[in-house]
């Protein structure tokens, strides 16, 4: 059977409407339906409400709220935050979750950046001078190179410890306590976390799922990320 991937939905507010949508960018449903996975989108709970944009805005979510997501989340055989630039209450949990029962989990982008503010407040940095332009312009193509430590799943995977990545962000992130940094670019600025205590729990501050033919070591990440939810896949039995 092919790994179910959970997604979860990020609000999006309409221009012409003032309401919001729950979206997954069809680029990274088809990136991953190509490398053998299904999707399964996972909605905000009811009592997450869009219209509020600080951390700090939210409460807690309920032991209701989290019996209903459990239903969910233990289908999936792995989870991927996508990018965005809203911050969803659910994910949190979704990543401790993925913590607590080793479930494979990619973060990208703003999704690396809700890993590293895991159990504290959602506190991420403007990048406000820098040698290098975080937010480029062209949709596709490379931006920088990134440094990865060589003792590190990252390198593991790569096989490289200097490759040149995409990049679509304003924002940085500090240091985590639960997660190890394994990648740099080259003014600094973290590009990618590891938690060391789960078999694949990583976020990346760039977009693997964007289409390049020439980006190699994208496909090499997202490659190795299903094989190991299918590994989960294999080993764990579905129900409701």
């Amino acid at each position: 059977m092919k790994p179910i991937i959970g997604i979860p939905l990020r609000p999006e507010k309409d221009s012409k409407t003032d309401l919001y949508m729950y979206t997954i960018y069809e680029n990274l449903i088809k990136r991953l339906q190509s490398l053998g996975a299904d999707i399964m989108p996972i909605a905000p709970l009811l009592e997450c409400d869009s219209s509020k944009i600080k951390y700090s805005d939210y409460e807690s979510l309920s032991e209701e709220g989290i019996k209903t997501l459990n239903r969910f989340l233990k289908l999936c055989d792995g989870f991927v935050l996508p990018g965005g630039n809203r911050y969803v209450p659910t994910n949190q949990y979704i990543i401790e979750y993925a913590i607590k029962n080793d479930i494979p989990i990619l973060g990208i982008c703003f999704g690396m950046q809700e890993m590293a503010c895991f159990r504290k407040d959602f506190w991420v940095d403007k990048i406000d001078t820098s040698t290098i332009n975080h937010c480029q312009e062209k949709k596709d193509g490379f931006q920088h190179s990134i440094h990865i430590k060589k003792d590190s799943l990252l390198y593991e995977i790569m096989k490289a410890d200097n490759i040149k990545v995409n990049s679509f962000h304003n924002y940085k992130v500090r240091p985590s306590d639960y997660y190890e940094i394994v990648a740099n670019s080259e003014d600094g600025i973290i590009e990618a976390i590891v938690c060391p205590h789960n078999t694949f729990n990583m976020g990346v501050q760039w977009h693997p799922e964007r289409p390049n033919d020439a980006d190699i070591y994208s496909q090499k990440l997202l490659k190795y990320f299903i094989e190991i939810a299918s590994l989960k896949n294999s080993s764990i039995p579905k129900s409701m």
